[in-house]
């Protein structure tokens, strides 16, 4: 994506450029989708989705008949700087706020990097009265970090190499810069969790 300034009635302003569609992508059949209600979501804690996320959120978030996620896996691939930890973060509020999943697990190559994303969760739950009115303990401890909400819902941060001891049965496990990973350890380990 490219931008340029542009001069309006309010000073200048970004424009963006760029395409939405991804070049390379796996096309979903046509199935009802809960990507408006992330959209909704995120515009109820002020965040405007980007087109590309938009478009991501409705591409991911396709159902099939039984209500059960059509993509079992989903893996992105984009320039840094563009909203793609934006992104999760505001996907595992909403996870947690809307859906009520009940356990969501997060790992990276480095614990500082899935704390980033820890932090601004935080942050936000913290910002809106209505998602601290579920907001239950926030956990801490060497190469670990948790928020419980008080209706039981959790969003566990592990460092990569115990991101699996313990825990059984996530509804969603995200893996962050997975381009750093130099082994399928922690791939291994996760995906029959």
């Amino acid at each position: 994506m490219s931008d340029q300034a542009v001069t309006g009635s309010e000073g200048p302003q970004k424009v963006w450029h760029g395409v939405v569609e991804p070049r390379i992508w796996t096309r979903s059949p046509d199935l009802p989708s809960l990507g408006i209600d992330f959209i909704e979501f995120c515009e109820s804690i002020n965040f405007n989705l980007l087109p590309w996320q938009q478009f991501l959120a409705h591409e991911i978030c396709k159902v099939t008949e039984d209500g059960k996620w059509y993509f079992k896996e989903v893996g992105v691939i984009i320039s840094r700087q563009n909203g793609k930890s934006t992104f999760m973060q505001l996907m595992i509020l909403w996870r947690m706020y809307v859906l009520e999943q009940k356990l969501q697990v997060h790992t990276a190559h480095k614990l500082t990097t899935s704390s980033e994303i820890f932090w601004k969760i935080d942050d936000t739950i913290q910002s809106f009265a209505h998602l601290v009115d579920r907001f239950g303990k926030k956990y801490e401890s060497k190469g670990s970090q948790e928020i419980k909400l008080n209706t039981g819902e959790r969003y566990l941060v592990r460092a990569n190499n115990s991101a699996s001891r313990g825990i059984a049965a996530p509804d969603t496990v995200y893996m962050d810069e997975v381009r750093e990973f130099h082994d399928d350890e922690v791939w291994s380990s996760l995906r029959y969790t």
